[in-house]
């Protein structure tokens, strides 16, 4: 038979948006029933250090989320004092408070991977980051609840601040802008390291210039270790790579959802015309590398994205600098377009243009 407690306490507790916080209340002082009620809780230090808001005639009691979540999940029965809660809110608040504490505690809970997308990713601090349980919640305020406290939780202790800064280095995805990612909820929680077995390498793709007497492009998936130290082809894999086949395929299905002409029906392309080709290259190469795609491009595109045509003027021995700007020595001068270093005369780049071609071997 349960002992009757000495004394009962009636609480009420309200939770304000604008503070995201929660406030304690009870029928008198807050010093007359704080002591008891918060005697066990080892969050605040045993009652010892409250914040107090005084501006009322009893004072009410502010509770951070995580405060708040130990608080009403892990309540003890004392012999000494009975809680009663005044409203329906806070005896619900009990019991959400219990759904979300079973679920920290057999850990099932996860990183939220719409919200991550809804909000623009990047959440390099864990405040920001949003947490939701494995099974369906009872009320959508458990949502928030949870996602603050776990933030409040991670914030007091240095220790797992700590274990997030490793994360979030491991896996930069987390806090890496959202807005192209376009896989599955599984492809994300894989990639920042939530399911654990992430693989020791990324997917990615090289486009190989075609032989000198050839049109085709080859394009092929890579396999590129995390610390860059081996770029495998599927040919060369590394034996110890080939259990990850899933996470490959899932890789490939992603890319495929960026650049939708690249999908084979079953797998990539392989084969690309010189028209795909700058395709690739001008437009989807820069859809892939947002979305996080490593790419592996020919040398000299770099270079050419950044330069411009150039038109260099060639200067005479006939003409002098006072005439420099006369019409009538137009013709004197030597036109030549530039281009990544390599020097066209105007027959030549006349010619080239008659070709309509957007890509052209150099001499």
């Amino acid at each position: 038979m349960m002992e009757q407690a000495l004394q009962t306490i009636t609480l009420s507790c309200e939770w304000s948006e604008e503070g995201r916080c929660f406030w304690l209340s009870g029928p008198d002082r807050v010093s007359s029933w704080a002591p008891l009620v918060f005697a066990w809780h080892e969050e605040t230090f045993y009652g010892t250090l409250l914040d107090i808001d005084h501006d009322g005639e009893n004072g009410i009691v502010r509770l951070s989320p995580w405060q708040a979540l130990t608080l009403f999940a892990l309540r003890p029965h004392s012999r000494f004092s009975a809680i009663e809660w005044a409203d329906e809110f806070t005896a619900r608040l009990e019991e959400w408070a219990k759904h979300i504490w079973n679920g920290l505690r057999e850990r099932r809970f996860l990183p939220d991977a719409s919200l991550w997308k809804s909000t623009g990713g990047a959440w390099s601090e864990a405040g920001r980051t949003r947490w939701r349980g494995a099974d369906d919640d009872p009320d959508p305020f458990v949502a928030t609840w949870r996602s603050l406290a776990v933030a409040d939780w991670l914030s007091r202790d240095p220790e797992l601040r700590g274990i997030w800064g490793e994360i979030v280095r491991t896996y930069p995805l987390i806090a890496s802008p959202s807005g192209q990612w376009t896989g599955t909820e599984d492809d994300w929680l894989e990639q920042i390291g939530w399911l654990g077995d992430r693989p020791p390498f990324v997917v990615g793709l090289r486009l190989v210039e075609p032989s000198e007497e050839g049109d085709v492009w080859t394009l092929e998936a890579v396999f590129i270790a995390v610390d860059d130290s081996v770029i495998a082809s599927a040919r060369d894999i590394p034996r110890a790579w080939r259990p990850y086949e899933s996470s490959i395929q899932r890789a490939i299905r992603r890319i495929c959802a960026i650049v939708p002409w690249l999908d084979a029906g079953e797998g990539l392309r392989t084969e690309l015309s010189n028209e795909e080709a700058w395709r690739f290259l001008s437009e989807d190469s820069l859809k892939l590398t947002e979305a996080g795609v490593r790419l592996l491009l020919p040398d000299w595109w770099h270079d050419i994205r950044q330069a411009q045509l150039s038109i260099k003027a060639k200067l005479s021995p006939s003409v002098n600098a006072e005439s420099l700007f006369g019409l009538e020595r137009l013709a004197d001068f030597d036109w030549r377009v530039a281009t990544n270093g390599i020097e066209l005369t105007e027959e030549e780049f006349t010619a080239l243009a008659e070709q309509k071609r957007r890509l052209i071997r150099l001499r």
